[in-house]
């Protein structure tokens, strides 16, 4: 009945995109003109469909889309001929019947032009009821969640871990660390796998947790940071709100060591102008070395994470904008940057806020 029932929608969805691929999204001209006065890149195209028939992946996943279907064309418009990306985190994935989660974003993906979509950590619950967060049902999510996006992803794909992902709060209900998803299992089920779906295009060190992907034609490079880098001692976590001394240094002389503008994301955020955060151990290190590379020259453009669960944005001390992507299945945002007057255009999906902030100058406009 459910297959049916999939597949009724994703015919009615169909037809919707049928009649609206090729027209105006009425809502364009009611919502805030974000992006009005960027320009766009001609060195790009949108190879998104705006034929009248979609392809046969597009009619696959468009089942997927749910409420994201009814801003397509919008982003289209908004996202034109820049850099673009999707991403979702804090989906806390608990239950594999549930197909919305990740599905969605990549679904919306065959309809916008993305360079690549992402997950900013707390894949699985990892709370502590027996049964919902048990050691084997989180693994069995968190392979659903990596699946969703390796398997039918045509971009790259970034994603990270969070708190959450350790199973650690169940571990200590129940008195069991020794089923605890360490940081050596979540490499072979995330980490190995996003290496094999992005090839030499992701670049790390043997940790292979934290990595970077360099975007050539847009002279960007989106730097993934791991906020739960801490080791297992045999019998626990020894903690999942850390940046290990490895990776700082790796991030100041490998990741920053680039001509590119950069993009860093990560699960925790690396500011306390994020309402009642706090830093991560070593997140001030992390701050500290993106101003020395601004200091030295470097193009910064945002940071962007997760862990807050709310659709927010801050802008610290130095006027650096945090991006904070609302926590959920159906939720999530579409990112984007224009190069041309160094603005990025941030859309919330499922909330519809939106609004551009030059990065230059470190204000919204």
């Amino acid at each position: 009945m459910g297959k049916v029932l999939l597949m009724i929608i994703a015919i009615l969805l169909c037809a919707v995109l049928l009649v609206g691929c090729g027209s105006t999204d009425k809502d364009t001209a009611n919502s805030v003109d974000a992006g009005s006065s960027a320009s766009s890149d001609s060195s790009k195209n949108n190879t998104s469909s705006t034929s009248s028939q979609m392809t046969d992946d597009q009619m696959k996943m468009s089942g997927y889309l749910g409420a994201f279907s009814y801003k397509i064309n919008h982003f289209k418009e908004k996202t034109q001929g820049k850099f673009t990306f999707g991403l979702q985190s804090d989906t806390h994935h608990y239950d594999t019947t549930n197909t919305v989660g990740g599905n969605n974003i990549v679904a919306l993906s065959y309809f916008v032009d993305m360079d690549f979509v992402g997950h900013l950590g707390d894949i699985v619950r990892g709370y502590s009821v027996e049964d919902i967060d048990s050691p084997e049902n989180m693994r069995a999510c968190m392979d659903d969640m990596v699946n969703r996006f390796v398997n039918n992803a045509k971009i790259p794909v970034m994603m990270t871990v969070g708190n959450h992902d350790t199973n650690s709060m169940w571990c200590n209900k129940w008195g069991d660390h020794t089923t605890q998803i360490t940081p050596a299992e979540q490499k072979t089920r995330i980490f190995d796998r996003l290496k094999e779906h992005n090839g030499d295009k992701m670049v790390t060190d043997d940790d292979g947790s934290y990595y970077y992907i360099d975007f050539p034609e847009d002279g960007i490079r989106v730097i993934m940071l791991n906020t739960s880098n801490d080791t297992y001692d045999g019998t626990k976590m020894c903690s999942t709100s850390l940046v290990s001394k490895k990776q700082i240094e790796w991030f100041k002389t490998e990741a920053l060591n680039t001509q590119n503008r950069v993009i860093v994301m990560s699960h925790i955020p690396f500011t306390t102008a994020v309402e009642e955060n706090k830093l991560p151990s070593g997140g001030a290190e992390i701050a500290a070395a993106v101003e020395e590379f601004v200091s030295s020259g470097g193009k910064f453009i945002a940071y962007c994470c997760g862990h807050k669960h709310g659709k927010s944005s801050a802008i610290d001390e130095n006027g650096r904008l945090h991006v904070v992507v609302s926590n959920g299945s159906k939720n999530g945002a579409v990112i984007s940057v224009n190069t041309e007057n160094s603005t990025i255009y941030v859309y919330n999906l499922n909330g519809g806020e939106e609004y551009v902030f030059d990065y230059a100058n470190g204000r919204m406009q």
